[in-house]
């Protein structure tokens, strides 16, 4: 009896373990990290820098950055600008980052990584009795961002009677997991010509939508079902440059091709871009008696 109790207990003890372990993955798979706006994000350790920092005193600003992007950050660099070095002087104002991993199903989490700056305070003034230093934190790197959906290939959209798929003329998007975003994507289809599947024509919108600012956003490549797709940035020039401006901060792509076939049929659309990214934060250490 003992026996048979043992083993009964033995059988419901794996099947909870083997539930326990199917159940995460299921989860996994289900989140797309490809979606939304993420960016690098960053914060100061506990007291580095202290909240109050005394006259010749040494202090250390630890920072831990976080990328939540769905991509790799590369080339990445930290600036401290703007500080009064009267009053407090870092060992170094700029320090690159080693490449941080995108979130994805290996690493949810996304790539962290530390920098330490190190400094030490001056003297105040006499009869001063604090002295409040605004800096900025200027934050660099480059990454990318795909943008992936399925589209309807038909000819015949405008017949009357066609029973095959449907495109949609204008889809709207939250974004690929980066801060620079396809948002919209109009599809124009154009009647048959020449005996073949007649002309469609792609425009992608893409916009800055982090809190900083996207720089020499560029084209990497574009396919239509596996296939080579044109594209540019300006209807009629070939040019892979997106021309980003502080003001605007965006950019429209145009891409053609013909179709493939006379039946309607489904494909899916991938275009790619890399892009820097600017990030400026505003801080402050405060020297006091």
């Amino acid at each position: 009896m003992k026996t048979s109790l043992l083993a009964l207990l033995l059988v419901l003890v794996l099947l909870l373990f083997s539930g326990c372990g199917t159940t995460i993955p299921q989860n996994q798979v289900a989140y797309n990290f490809k979606t939304g706006i993420s960016e690098l994000n960053w914060v100061f350790l506990t007291n580095s820098p202290p909240e109050k920092i005394y006259p010749y005193s040494s202090f250390k600003m630890i920072l831990m950055l976080d990328n939540q992007a769905a991509y790799p950050l590369t080339n990445g660099k930290v600036s401290v600008v703007g500080l009064d070095n009267k009053y407090f002087q870092l060992d170094t104002l700029t320090q690159n980052f080693e490449p941080l991993e995108g979130r994805d199903l290996k690493n949810p989490l996304g790539g962290q990584t530390q920098l330490v700056f190190s400094g030490t305070a001056g003297r105040l003034f006499t009869n001063a009795e604090e002295y409040v230093g605004n800096y900025f934190l200027l934050f660099s790197y480059n990454s990318q961002v795909d943008f992936v959906d399925t589209v309807c290939m038909n000819p015949h959209q405008y017949d009357l009677y066609d029973s095959g798929c449907k495109s949609n003329p204008r889809n709207s998007y939250s974004g690929q997991g980066a801060p620079l975003a396809v948002t919209q994507m109009e599809q124009i289809s154009y009647p048959n010509q020449n005996d073949n599947g007649g002309e469609v024509e792609f425009r992608l919108r893409l916009q800055s939508r982090g809190r900083g600012q996207v720089l020499n956003a560029t084209l990497i490549g574009a396919k239509l079902g596996g296939e080579d797709l044109y594209c540019s940035f300006d209807s009629g020039k070939e040019d892979r440059n997106a021309g980003f401006n502080d003001q605007k901060q965006e950019a429209l792509l145009f891409c053609k091709t013909i179709m493939a076939q006379e039946s309607s049929y489904t494909t899916p659309l991938f275009v790619s871009f890399s892009y820097k990214y600017v990030l400026q934060e505003r801080q402050r250490l405060w020297l006091i008696k």
